[in-house]
């Protein structure tokens, strides 16, 4: 059983689109397989690695719409992984062994939009990662109470007119070059509005005021509601 905490942004293709995927383990062989059932499933596997800075080298190289990577990496941590979600767009997703370390635990809450167990039936797996890919939060069990977001409601009415508009953007999946463009702002203050709406609903990052946005309806995404607060 998965739990989905949240909604963000959508991608409705799914892997029809064949979705390009990055994945980062370090055992080869489990590596291949899980690259076999992600291309039975319709995702573009295009390319693997077994380190972080083979990550950071693949994203360079060709982007990606979701990245796998392995927990047990040697240089798996909070400064490698918060690098790697500055520099791409798409989610991350952590593959862990039950049960999952507290740092790990940690990590896969403020730094990305899900954690799996390798223990997963390959249905359930493969269910997951659309979901993940279509913007939900995604956490096997043993992480969900730690992962778990506590938000609040009515903290979205100390926002400012410009922070609301920021956030409803940030909900529809939206850069901050795109957040300029359309408010005719610097992408500098961008970043000042982030920071600000972050603190005020006590958001860890991006990903959590995307799913915010969509959940109370700051944002409105088509086909959102099918997918928050589902157990698998």
């Amino acid at each position: 059983m998965i739990m989905n905490i949240s909604t963000q942004e959508p991608n409705t293709s799914l892997a029809k689109s064949k979705d390009k995927v990055l994945l980062i383990h370090s055992y080869a062989l489990l590596r291949e397989g899980l690259a076999s059932i992600l291309r039975d499933a319709g995702f573009d596997v295009v390319s693997q690695g077994n380190s972080i800075s083979d990550a950071v080298a693949l994203i360079n190289k060709h982007g990606c719409d979701l990245l796998l990577v392995d927990a047990c990496l040697h240089d798996f941590n909070r400064d490698t992984i918060e690098d790697i979600s500055e520099r791409i767009h798409g989610a991350i997703v952590v593959l862990a062994q039950m049960p999952v370390p507290d740092d790990v635990k940690e990590i896969a809450s403020s730094c990305t939009r899900g954690c799996l167990s390798l223990n997963l039936p390959m249905e359930d797996f493969i269910d997951a990662i659309r979901l993940i890919n279509k913007g939900s939060m995604i956490f096997s069990p043993d992480t969900l109470d730690y992962c778990r977001p506590k938000w609040n409601e009515t903290a979205k009415d100390v926002l400012s007119e410009r922070e609301r508009q920021v956030i409803k953007l940030i909900g529809e999946g939206a850069s901050n070059h795109e957040i300029a463009e359309t408010l005719i702002i610097s992408e500098h203050t961008v970043k000042a509005h982030l920071r600000s709406t972050l603190n005020k609903l006590n958001l860890r990052n991006r990903q959590q005021m995307a799913a915010y946005a969509v959940r109370y309806k700051i944002a409105t995404i088509a086909d959102a509601n099918e997918y928050a607060d589902t157990l698998l």
